[in-house]
């Protein structure tokens, strides 16, 4: 994806449902602007207006102007792309997620002793 994402002008994610998509990360790494439905654990990721464009589930509408505006204002581009990439550089590198692992297993192997 690194290779094909910094490509694109615009990720576009239109799912009914949802986790945490990898692919908004993938797209926040690569300095692409995501627009994306407010589906699931999406909204965890896109912010409306600071890391990326968020609309209703099933608001084609919604989610056609959100990109037009993204496309169309590159100010706004810019400030989503940066954001983004604070937010994705800060929070989901293999450095932090590793601790952030570690921590969560620890943790619950002092519940699981504590309980024994």
């Amino acid at each position: 994806m690194h290779k094909v994402l910094p490509e694109f002008d615009l990720f576009l994610i239109s799912s009914d449902t949802e986790g945490l998509p990898l692919s908004v990360l993938e797209a926040f790494a690569c300095k692409i602007p995501v627009v994306a439905t407010a589906a699931g654990g999406t909204g965890e990721a896109v912010k409306n207006r600071e890391t990326g464009m968020l609309s209703p589930v099933k608001d084609a509408a919604k989610l056609a102007e959100n990109a037009l505006e993204v496309i169309n204002d590159p100010s706004l581009k810019e400030l989503l792309i940066e954001s983004a990439y604070h937010m994705v550089s800060t929070y989901f590198t293999l450095d932090v997620m590793q601790r952030e692992y570690y921590s969560f297993y620890k943790n619950l192997k002092e519940i699981r002793e504590q309980k024994i």
